[in-house]
């Protein structure tokens, strides 16, 4: 799988008045479509297709893309220290990052630690990648002290 190819994305709808008009953006990677097409969520669009190589993808195989364990944005998570800026506005440090296993569910686990997150006696593992990102979004935003007190 090649994720540094060059790729080509385009769907139906958007911001335009036709709902069938077609939209297209290209991106320098294949990574960077399919990161497009899952976590922007703009606008509403149909159908996405990505055009990248000699392989394309649609639908629920863009998803199937994401969560793969070799997908890079997984492999490429790093904590960056928290600047003066970050630190004035609230944004925070990570505590919290995804570690993925060989049956393609992933497990919420401590930096610091290593070891897998408890909330009231259930381990974070085992999920799905769109349970478990939702997960890490508030363990590691301002919902923290809730989520752990209270569990979800």
């Amino acid at each position: 799988m090649d994720y540094d190819a060059p790729a080509e994305l385009t769907w139906r709808g958007g911001r335009s008045r036709n709902p069938k008009a077609r939209r297209r953006k290209s991106f320098e990677h294949l990574w960077q479509a399919v990161c497009f097409v899952i976590s922007d969520k703009s606008e509403r669009r149909g159908v996405c297709k990505i055009v990248s190589s000699f392989s394309q993808y649609e639908g629920e195989e863009i998803e199937e893309l994401y969560a793969r364990r070799d997908f890079p944005v997984r492999q490429r998570q790093t904590l960056t220290p928290a600047t003066f800026l970050d630190r004035l506005f609230g944004a925070r440090t990570p505590k919290y990052r995804l570690l993925g296993d060989t049956s393609y569910t992933w497990t919420i686990i401590r930096i610091t630690t290593g070891m897998p997150v408890e909330i009231n006696g259930v381990e974070m593992a085992r999920m799905s990648v769109k349970q478990a990102e939702e997960m890490l979004r508030i363990l590691n935003g301002p919902g923290e002290a809730d989520m752990l007190a209270l569990g979800p």
